[in-house]
C-alpha cells in the first residue's frame, strides 16, 4: 500500500504474521520506495512495514546502506534470471510465515512426487 502525507508518499507492507528474526520485510519496503522513487522522481525516506499478529506498525528508513543492499539484491536476482541458472527452491522454516506457503513450489512438487509415487 502507498500512503501519502503532506505530499510524502510512504509505503507500507502489511504482513499476516509477526516480526520475524529476518531483515527482508525491510528490504521489500526498501525496495517498493526504490519503486517509488523512480515513477514519481520523488526521493522516498521512510516506509513501513504493518504486522496483524501484533497489530505494530515497524517505522523503516530508508537509509543508503539499506539502499545497497537492496540494490545488490535486485542485481543479483536479474543476473540469476538472464543465466538461465535458477537455483531449486529451498523449503526452511522461514517459509511457515510466508502466506503464498500453501502453494510453494517446493512442497507442490513434493505432494505431486508422492502422488505420482503412489500411483
Amino acid at each position: 500500500m502507498i500512503e501519502s502525507e503532506n505530499g510524502e508518499l510512504y509505503p507500507v507492507e502489511y504482513k499476516r504474521g509477526k516480526k520475524g528474526e529476518w531483515d527482508n520485510d525491510e528490504l521489500q519496503v526498501c525496495a517498493q520506495a526504490l519503486c517509488l522513487e523512480e515513477m514519481t522522481g520523488k526521493s522516498i525516506a521512510t516506509g513501513y512495514v504493518y504486522y496483524a499478529q501484533s497489530h505494530q506498525r515497524q517505522k523503516v528508513e530508508i537509509c543508503e546502506g539499506l539502499r545497497q543492499e537492496a540494490i545488490a539484491t535486485i542485481e543479483k536476482v536479474a543476473t540469476l534470471w538472464r543465466s538461465g541458472n535458477i537455483p531449486l527452491p529451498v523449503y526452511s522454516a522461514r517459509c511457515s510465515g510466508c502466506s503464498l506457503s500453501s502453494q510453494c513450489m517446493p512442497q507442490a512438487a513434493t505432494k505431486v512426487n508422492r502422488y505420482q509415487e503412489a500411483s
